[in-house]
């Protein structure tokens, strides 16, 4: 599969669930930590709101505060930069496509 394909399931992930929403942020911080990061990553389901609140620092100059769509926006966009040639990519499919498996359950 190609990364285009693979990175387009993650869109199928029901960010609206905060089950799902956990399980990313946990699988995210498991594959920063993979590559010798260490990111902070917090999902918050308010009490008065519909939507899920995640706070990560994993733009290094500032703390953000986003959705839940917009974290998953973020991910994809570290997973595609990160896959810019095949043995990257190779190692992302390693890692993610049984946890994004998973994450459509």
């Amino acid at each position: 599969m190609d990364k285009w394909d693979f990175l387009e399931q993650f869109h199928n992930i029901d960010m609206d669930n905060i089950k799902k929403v956990e399980l990313l942020a946990k699988n995210f911080m498991e594959w920063c930590r993979w590559n010798k990061s260490y990111e902070t990553i917090e999902v918050i389901k308010p009490k008065n709101f519909v939507t899920i609140i995640v706070v990560h620092n994993l733009w290094e100059s500032h703390l953000s505060i986003y959705n839940s769509w917009d974290f998953l926006k973020d991910v994809i966009y570290f997973l595609d930069e990160y896959a810019d040639n095949d043995d990257n990519y190779n190692y992302m499919f390693d890692f993610w496509n049984n946890k994004l498996n998973g994450l459509m359950k």
